[in-house]
């Protein structure tokens, strides 16, 4: 016999909250979009949270107050509320943690607001795109900065669609900056490995100028150089730029490993990630953009 579908929304079987399920004179019932109730103490409520429930709720402070929340976001939530000093949010899944952080800023359950606040500045980089949308939302300003260079790359219509309109230009702006920095990445190579082979050039005390030494890699010189600048050009472009945010993965050992028979190439192919590392720490922070 095939199980029956779950129902989900008012049309749910009613249950009761395990946590929250003490229903007394001081209590007012709660009731998520799941159709589950939760008995929360009004004197707590009160401490916890400027609680404000949703506008076109016209019910008595004794009548079940719905909530539009499923129910392990309320649990979440509740717990908060109920003054429990350990809630875990490393050990329930973002999807989770980031409806808690949404619901948290809507009831202004302060200890909840700040412990999402932490958690999603923490999931940033793994998360870039929702929690730039929890920030621009709430105004975080410090989380803006954090999950903005992890944004760069995205398709401009996902920005559109998450985030409001007064973020529009300046995200293009910043992502642009970024852009430019991979598009150019080889101006460097271009400059120091120019005919005149500047970057094997030494001083010679007795002719007062600069001499051209040889490369140790011999033959060899050019594919290496090739197979470099190729890459390096390969890993910041396909990655829309983002590798520029993370140079030890895109400079690999293998790549310093080429070029250890000569102190020139070596030196030329640190300046070269040191050069795109410089041009990344110049790019002002997101919120200087707005």
């Amino acid at each position: 016999m095939p199980l029956p579908a779950l129902t989900f929304g008012p049309n749910a079987t009613p249950r009761v909250s395990e946590r929250f399920s003490t229903s007394t004179a001081t209590t007012i019932p709660f009731v998520s979009y799941d159709n589950v109730t939760f008995h929360i103490e009004r004197a707590k409520l009160e401490r916890a949270a400027d609680f404000v429930p949703p506008s076109t709720v016209t019910s008595s402070p004794t009548d079940p107050v719905p909530l539009s929340e499923y129910s392990d976001t309320l649990d979440l939530l509740f717990r908060f509320v109920d003054g429990e000093v350990h809630v875990h949010l490393d050990a329930v899944d973002f999807s989770r943690a980031a409806q808690l952080a949404e619901a948290a800023e809507k009831y202004m359950v302060y200890s909840a607001m700040t412990v999402s606040h932490l958690y999603m500045k923490g999931q940033a980089k793994e998360h870039a795109i929702r929690v730039f949308e929890y920030a621009a939302k709430h105004n975080h300003r410090d989380i803006l900065d954090v999950a903005a260079p992890y944004t760069i790359g995205t398709d401009l219509h996902i920005i559109q669609s998450r985030v409001p309109a007064s973020f529009i230009l300046p995200w293009v702006t910043f992502n642009d900056a970024y852009q430019q920095i991979a598009q150019h990445c080889t101006d460097f190579l271009n400059y120091k490995r120019t005919a005149t082979r500047r970057d094997h050039e030494e001083p010679d005390e007795d002719r007062e100028e600069y001499v051209v030494q040889p490369c140790g890699l011999e033959a060899d010189e050019e594919e290496t150089w090739s197979w470099l600048s190729r890459e390096v050009t390969h890993a910041l472009l396909t990655s829309g730029g983002r590798a520029l945010l993370d140079l030890d993965r895109v400079f690999t050992p293998e790549m310093l490993y080429s070029v250890e028979y000569c102190k020139y190439c070596d030196k030329t192919l640190r300046g070269w990630k040191a050069k795109l590392a410089r041009q990344v720490e110049d790019v002002k922070a997101f919120t200087t953009f707005l």
